[in-house]
């Protein structure tokens, strides 16, 4: 996936050191040091940190620029990555997409990172399979099957799988933030 080496090319093409992408960032030299050389796996929050201190969008950071204009996505051709025990699974590639459908597969006792996030937009989401803990602003939601939430995402929010099992969420974030 060489996520380490797009985070990598990006800092050195801006002329940044690891010392500054953590300060703007506000994550260790430790942990950016490790994660450009492949030894760790970033969170979904992680990366979205390193890509707003880099001025970029998450996928700019998981896979290359792509022309994809298909209305149909085989599941075969879905774009994937596997981030701390969380895996994500895009729904949608067309360029100039106004909504963001993502499958995300939390193993039990994963999360989207340890901080919440906030960003411009809208998100809806539904627990397929599975359970979970949401935080939305100061308001912590447990998660059953079919259940559903839809909340501004300048909120802050962060997932939980507290279940013993996998959690499948289907997410939409609009505009997309990958």
């Amino acid at each position: 996936m060489n996520i380490g080496f797009r985070v990598r090319y990006h800092r050195q093409q801006q002329k940044l050191s690891l010392r500054q992408l953590a300060e703007r960032s506000g994550l260790s030299i430790s942990f950016l040091s490790q994660l450009e050389r492949d030894l760790t796996r970033p969170s979904i929050s992680s990366l979205k940190q390193i890509a707003d201190a880099l001025g970029l969008k998450v996928a700019d950071l998981l896979t290359d620029a792509s022309e994809n204009g298909e209305i149909l996505l085989r599941r075969a051709d879905r774009p994937v990555w596997d981030l701390s025990r969380v895996r994500y699974e895009l729904l949608a590639t067309a360029k100039g997409r106004s909504m963001e459908p993502q499958l995300v597969t939390f193993e039990p006792g994963a999360d989207s990172g340890d901080h919440p996030v906030t960003h411009d937009g809208e998100e809806f989401g539904m627990i397929l399979r599975g359970s979970a803990q949401c935080w939305i602003g100061d308001e912590l939601v447990t998660l059953e099957e079919g259940d559903c939430v839809y909340f501004a995402a300048s909120m802050p929010h962060r997932m939980r799988n507290a279940g013993e099992s996998v959690c499948i969420w289907l997410h939409v974030v609009s505009p997309p933030s990958f």
